[in-house]
Order: C-alpha cells, then sequence, then structure tokens
C-alpha cells in the first residue's frame, strides 16, 4: 500500500492538491494506494467540507478522511489530523505534501519509527516569504531539518528549489529528485481565437505577493506610448483589492484595469486565449502553475525571474527585474514587437508539452519503484 498523504483534496484543490490528484488518479491502477487527507475545506478561513462534498472516492482513488482540529493561527501547523498513525498502518510507502506541515513531519516520522521509506514532495517556499519569518527560520532549525534527513527522498518542483535545501540544510543532491507539476493540456490549449490588441492578463489572488502594485505603476508607464493597453485582472481578493482600485485611480488606469473576481473554468480557458500576453511580477513564486497554463493556451507571458519561474516559462516569454522601470519595458517590449510575440508563441507549442500529466505521473512513478525496493 503507497500512502499519499496531504491536508486537503477533492473537492478542495488548490495547487499541491491538484497535483495530488492528478498523479494518484493515473498511478491508482498501478499500485494499491490511497489518499490520506482531512475534512477541511479551506484552512482560512477555517471551514469543512460538508456531508455531501466529504467524498470517500474519487476517480478510483480511495480517500481516508480524518478529522481535523484547529489549533493554531500558523500556515501548516493551524490543524491536526486526528487518526493519523493509525491511517498510515497498512502503508508500505508513505508519500507526503508538503514541507513545513505538521500532517508531513509526523508522517514521516511515523515512517522512520515503522522501518518502512518515506518520500516529502516539497512545494517549498523559502523562510523569507514565510508569513511569520521568524517561526519559519526556528521551526527550519528544530523540525524542518530533522524531517528532511528522515525522509528516504524529497521530490522537489524546480532545480532552484533543489539548490536551496543544499545550501540551508546541506541535504544531498543524490537524495533529490525535481518533478514539477503539471497541467491538463486536453483543457488549457490554444483555440485559435483572434487575440485582443494591447491587452495583458494576470490570474492569481490579490495578495501582496503579487505585486499588483508595481504592476500598475508599469502599466501607467505603457499608458503613455499604448494609451489602449488593457489588463484584466481574475482572482480572489485576499485584502488588497479596495486598495488597488484606489491606486488605478491615482495613476489614471482605472478605465485600463477591469477586476473580473472568480471566473468558471471554462471562461479562465477563453480569457487565456483571447489575450495578448500573460503577467505576472510576484515576489515569489515556488512554479508559478498560472504560467503553464497561459503557455498551454499559446500565450507568451511577462514574468519577473523569481523562484522556479524561469524554468518554467523558458523561451516562451520575458524575464524582467524586480521593478516598475524593467516590468514596463517588457510589456511594451511584448505588444509592440510582432516579430518577438511570434516567436514567442511560437515557442509554447513545443514547451507545453513538458507540462503533460500523463508524463509527470510517469516521474512519480519511477521514483516510486525505486523507493519501494528499499524495502
Amino acid at each position: 500500500m503507497i500512502s499519499v498523504v496531504c491536508l486537503r483534496y477533492y473537492p478542495a484543490l488548490g495547487g499541491v492538491e491538484t497535483r495530488v490528484l492528478e498523479v494518484t488518479s493515473r498511478l491508482v491502477k498501478s499500485y494499491k494506494l490511497n489518499v490520506v487527507t482531512s475534512d477541511l475545506k479551506m484552512e482560512r478561513p477555517y471551514q469543512k467540507l460538508s456531508q455531501k462534498e466529504n467524498v470517500t472516492r474519487y476517480k478510483d482513488v480511495p480517500i481516508t478522511r480524518l478529522p481535523t482540529k484547529k489549533i493554531l493561527p500558523l500556515e501548516g501547523y493551524g490543524v491536526t489530523l486526528k487518526g493519523l498513525k493509525e491511517a498510515l498502518q497498512p502503508a508500505e510507502l508513505i508519500d507526503t505534501h508538503t514541507y513545513g506541515t505538521y500532517h508531513s513531519d509526523k508522517a514521516v516520522k511515523i515512517a522512520k519509527k515503522r522501518g518502512i521509506p518515506s518520500i516529502l514532495t516539497t512545494h517549498l517556499h523559502p523562510a523569507a516569504f514565510a508569513r511569520h519569518k521568524m517561526l519559519r527560520t526556528l521551526y527550519d532549525g528544530a523540525v524542518g531539518k530533522k524531517t528532511l534527513q528522515r525522509c528516504n527522498i524529497i521530490i522537489t518542483m524546480t532545480e532552484i528549489e533543489k539548490d536551496y535545501l543544499v545550501k540551508r540544510f546541506g541535504i544531498s543532491r543524490d537524495k533529490m529528485e525535481t518533478i514539477p507539476s503539471g497541467i491538463d493540456l486536453t483543457r488549457f490549449r490554444d483555440m485559435g481565437y483572434e487575440r485582443e490588441d494591447n491587452s495583458l492578463l494576470f490570474v492569481g489572488r490579490l495578495s501582496p505577493v503579487k505585486r499588483l502594485d508595481m504592476l500598475f505603476r508599469a502599466i501607467a508607464k505603457v499608458k503613455r506610448t499604448i494609451p489602449d493597453v488593457k489588463l484584466k485582472i481574475i482572482g480572489k481578493d485576499w485584502g488588497v483589492k479596495e486598495q488597488l482600485v484606489q491606486l488605478s485611480a491615482q495613476l489614471d488606469i482605472k478605465d485600463n484595469v477591469e477586476f473580473l473576481g472568480q471566473v468558471t473554468a471554462e471562461e479562465l480557458i477563453e480569457h487565456y486565449n483571447r489575450t495578448k500576453a500573460y503577467v505576472l511580477v510576484s515576489k515569489y513564486e515556488a512554479l508559478g502553475v498560472t504560467i503553464m497554463e497561459a503557455i498551454g493556451c499559446g500565450t507568451p507571458a511577462v514574468v519577473t525571474g523569481v523562484g522556479g519561474v524561469p524554468e518554467v516559462v523558458g523561451d516562451c516569454g520575458i524575464l524582467c527585474e524586480e521593478n516598475k522601470e524593467s516590468v514596463e519595458q517588457a510589456i511594451s517590449e511584448i505588444l509592440r514587437d510582432e516579430n518577438k510575440y511570434r516567436v514567442l508563441k511560437d515557442n509554447t507549442k513545443k514547451r507545453r508539452k513538458q507540462f503533460d500529466w500523463n508524463h509527470i505521473a510517469l516521474k512519480v512513478k519511477a521514483v516510486y519503484d525505486r523507493t519501494l525496493e528499499l524495502t
């Protein structure tokens, strides 16, 4: 039995949960496998799944739901999973997601005590970008490093993440495997729609880490030479929308910015297909799944070269520095230089294939097979 542990699972989906769902649903026919998760729908605000949502099987994957208890207002250690030890009793291999969480630390410790191998799939955000930096630094030294040392294999999303673990914790590269997440290429594809002139798209939560304020200031500068530049923003407000609306008015770009809120999956794909370019100027991105989605739809990107972003965007976009002048220059270039735009768009046809979930699941399977040999 392979037990895959994550805090939430279908129908409660985020980036981590989508990866677990896509991989487990492809590997369930190859192994006796189950997902050990919680009854949690959202961590912030704390909300449990309804009785209807609390399914115990999805896409042939058995799901063990454990009750949660809210203990601290801290991401990763905000809730506990009751009965985790008992739920993992049948496991011959444990693959837990993610680094810096109560359930992962406990799952790896359980595996070590039982003498079975464990895999930690990290989905790591460095301490510098943690919500509580001091607590995260203390955690890294007191708990996190021990968890990394105890597990048999570490799966990272990017090579940058691997380099970070080597430098910060002294983890051997031989113990790590880089396997990024992916997208559903049957859905995220170029539909052949006409692209809207001078249009830009952002997809993600409206929070400080996304630096939409810097993007707005860059748009204000772009407007001087491209008056009809248009930015559409898709995503849930994490407390900054009102400030952004006020900023757009101050910068005289209120008519150039449109807040669309949350949209359906079908609408999202159409927006990716209608826009000329995608923009993401975050302080940090472990990977940047929305960049994959844009590239899958044949849309080049303007991005800051942070975290795993350069490994995702490749030759399908323009990397800019972390200031409004560089962002403005990159946006102007991608909107006005038709030859460069055409090259970047053509490059998406090849690069999108790297994000195929079938390809990624096979890589995870190879790690499982190698790790099972340790038993």
